[in-house]
């Protein structure tokens, strides 16, 4: 039927469509929930006004005052036309605590959902409050032995922003199999438009609990691009802490804590698991400590699947100790398959525990053909014994063609002796296995040369439960000459050593005193955290110097490479301040992403983390 025009239709027509479909204003501004005279009663309440109205200039902020909300599930946020330039919020009010708590029930069901719409964050940090402060709980009660989420993020759900909560999956023991997930991202079960998402970003929560996983992303036939876990916790799950399953492209996972309080696991436990097809991913700065897997399972720290390729891992610290009925367990795995391009540096696993059941443990075993893998200055040490008829390794490599470069490691069991089970390192399968009791054995084995021929062996001299070096460590000062890597920071953004760093993820610096590589930042320096943050285009930095000095103030991106100097002069003693405009040296615009702002003065170093966002 052709659509009548205005001139065609009666008056009285008019009138009575007016008084029928009232036209509602977009949200924008401010606009509270819960209290007295408050916008909305319930969250429930907003977000379907927000579904309703959409968003107007300058996007809305909807500010939840203090106390404890329950809710019904589904808070879907659908097809939102929110943007960069008019965002969406939900953040608690000023000096408020909330406690949102949400029953969960159905197959596929979510307390939040944000599907197909663009820049809508939660920030737990109460209005006017410190940045970082987590004033708000969302508890997902379970019910069901589904897939069932806390927070889901669906289809063509670009720029959202999960920050400063604890996200918590709760469920009765009844009901603790199943796929019950605090983080679900992904294309899989929903209605068109059936497309991937962009720059999704997980900073400072802790995310606690979960039948299978804490994270879970499948970009199906669908790409998850450039999305950043950074500085959450992550505990108490029962298979997986991140699962990457496919079509995750240039993802970032940094600065997380994952591990468990008690053991509940249903089978083996993964701290970060990558499944093939995933490209570019970087896994940095991380530990992984205390993954505890239900009886005649095994513990994972990192583990590759397949064809990955390009990735980069550096800087964890992965420390294990698997049960005595474990099955075979690993640091950080790679899988069989032809991912090439793939990058292992300054990382700490270590083994530990007694074996009574008698399988393997490996702190570093690469299972694979790709010939191009590169692993340098990570330190491996296997300290676990017992069993019969298996071994405890340091290093398991297939083949010695999987390594283009492989050198100034630490490699080592504690032990020289051929009497017992544990061995440097392992090469091959089957009936062309080869064990290797020593570095040295290893060094001068048949087409091992040059790999591993700087790297050295015996007690590295830790700290315990963190994997810290001590004073005495052999490992201080034997690492690559960082020109060769550009990786300038180590497990604690502390700067290493240019021409001499440290073997593993720390470098050595001892308490109140100057190492080899400079000294610590003594009180008076201080290089505040950058504001706003995260950021788009401009960010100001402010620091305060307790004397006149030369100053260098660099950006730096995640590789540790220079991308601009903001400041290389001699400025007075007291507070000074200055933009930073997202450009690199050339004046161009860098990427998305991850940068470090360093402050530097007569040796002393201070860094902060900075996030620019599209």
């Amino acid at each position: 039927m052709r659509k009548k025009t205005p001139a065609t239709i009666p008056f009285l027509a008019i009138l009575l469509l007016a008084f029928a479909t009232p036209a509602f204003p977009q949200l924008s501004g401010i606009k509270t929930i819960g209290g007295s005279s408050a916008d909305y009663t319930s969250v429930e309440e907003a977000i379907l006004d927000l579904n309703a109205q959409g968003v107007g200039t300058g996007g809305v902020t909807f500010l939840i005052r203090d106390g404890i909300y329950n809710e019904n599930d589904n808070l879907d946020i659908v097809d939102v036309n929110s943007s960069v330039d008019n965002p969406v919020l939900f953040r608690p009010d000023t000096s408020a605590e909330v406690e949102i708590n949400i029953t969960i029930s159905g197959n596929f069901s979510s307390a939040f959902r944000i599907h197909n719409s663009d820049f809508i964050s939660f920030n737990g940090t109460a209005l006017g409050g410190e940045d970082g402060e987590r004033n708000m709980v969302v508890n997902g009660y379970r019910n069901e032995n589904d897939d069932i989420f806390v927070f889901w993020l669906s289809n063509g759900s670009d720029h959202c922003t999960l920050e400063n909560m604890t996200i918590s999956s709760i469920s009765s023991p009844e009901y603790n199999t199943g796929w019950s997930t605090p983080i679900y991202c992904s294309t899989y079960e929903v209605t068109a438009p059936e497309i991937g998402m962009d720059s999704f970003t997980l900073h400072n929560c802790e995310v606690i609990g979960a039948s299978t996983w804490s994270v879970f992303m499948d970009g199906g036939d669908y790409e998850l691009n450039d999305f950043h876990f950074l500085g959450n916790t992550f505990r108490d799950f029962q298979k997986y802490g991140f699962r990457l399953v496919n079509g995750a492209n240039n993802c970032i996972i940094e600065g997380n804590e994952i591990y468990q309080t008690f053991e509940m696991a249903r089978s083996s436990v993964y701290g970060i698991s990558v499944l093939s097809g995933n490209v570019g991913t970087c896994i940095h700065h991380n530990y992984i400590h205390d993954l505890k897997h239900s009886e005649m399972s095994g513990c994972r720290g990192i583990y590759l699947y397949g064809d990955g390729c390009g990735n980069l891992i550096y800087n964890n610290i992965i420390n294990l100790e698997p049960g005595l009925q474990a099955n075979t367990s690993y640091c950080l795995g790679m899988s069989s398959g032809n991912g090439t391009n793939n990058q292992i540096y300054y990382n700490t696993l270590y083994m530990s525990g007694i074996d009574a059941r008698g399988t393997d443990s490996y702190c570093l075993r690469i299972y694979r053909e790709a010939t191009d893998l590169i692993t340098k200055d990570n330190l491996l040490l296997n300290e676990r014994v017992g069993g019969s008829d298996n071994v405890h390794c340091a290093l398991y490599i297939l083949s010695v063609e999987t390594m283009a470069e492989c050198d100034y490691n630490f490699i080592s069991v504690n032990s020289d002796s051929v009497s017992d089970n544990r061995y440097v390192a392992r090469i091959g399968s089957g009936t062309s296995t080869v064990y290797y009791n020593t570095l040295a054995e290893l060094q001068d084995a048949p087409s091992y040369s040059p790999r591993d021929q700087n790297s050295i062996t015996g007690d590295p001299d830790l700290s315990f439960p963190d994997l810290h070096l001590l004073e005495t460590s052999i490992c201080i000062g034997e690492g690559t000459p960082l020109i060769n890597l550009g990786i300038t920071t180590d497990f604690d953004y502390d700067e290493r050593d240019e021409l001499y760093p440290d073997i593993g993820a720390d470098e050595f610096y001892p308490p109140g005193g100057v190492s080899d590589e400079g000294s610590l930042t003594p009180a008076g320096l201080i290089l505040q955290s950058n504001y706003p943050n995260p950021f788009n285009p401009m960010t100001t930095l402010r620091f305060v110097l307790d004397e006149t000095a030369a100053v260098q103030l660099r950006v730096y991106d995640l590789r540790g490479c220079l991308v601009r100097t903001l400041v290389n002069d001699n400025l007075t003693s007291g507070e000074h301040h200055v933009d930073w405009l997202g450009l690199d040296d050339s004046g161009y615009p860098v990427p998305s992403g991850i940068y470090f702002a360093r402050l530097s003065t007569s040796g002393r170093i201070e860094t902060r983390k900075m996030t620019l966002m599209d």
